[in-house]
């Protein structure tokens, strides 16, 4: 019986580990409007689309908008990510799953405000800055598989 219930609590304990996890890893992922690179870590894909005046004060104002809006979210989020880390001197299984399920709520918020940003930056630019940022899109993407590639071989 105590065997059993040992188990249980492993069980429990490495599930709630592994949901941190997966919730610490998808939120330190970099943000359109914020992240490790900064508050305009997206910025850097439409530098070279040669953007009028009024579309560059467009796409800050909006950038602007949204890092006001998710400011309490990403705030709230770095504290969760605090207390995450101290639950490894002493595990709480219940506490645990109450911060997996508020992180799981912000990065869905800030998912949210992701995809939208994107979408009215895009509403901003016509057809051919549209194309330059594709094809800019795809050789971003090719260079990360293969700096991916490059870095799995080397055990990381």
């Amino acid at each position: 019986m105590k065997h059993t219930r040992n188990r249980t609590m492993l069980a429990v304990g490495a599930v709630a580990g592994a949901t941190l996890l997966f919730a610490l890893s998808v939120t330190s992922a970099p943000h359109f409007q914020g992240g490790p690179g900064g508050p305009h870590r997206g910025a850097h894909l439409l530098q070279s689309l040669d953007l009028s005046e009024e579309q560059r004060a467009k796409v800050d104002a909006q950038m602007s908008a949204s890092r006001d809006a998710t400011r309490a979210d990403r705030e709230r989020m770095r504290e969760l990510r605090e207390q995450a880390r101290n639950l490894r001197e002493d595990f709480d299984a219940g506490r645990a799953q109450q911060i997996a399920d508020e992180m799981g709520q912000i990065t869905s918020r800030l998912a949210y405000a992701k995809i939208s940003g994107r979408a009215q930056v895009y509403a901003l630019l016509d057809d051919e800055q549209r194309e330059a940022l594709a094809a800019k899109v795809e050789r971003h993407k090719a260079w990360r598989k293969g700096w991916r590639e490059g870095h799995r071989s080397q055990g990381f």
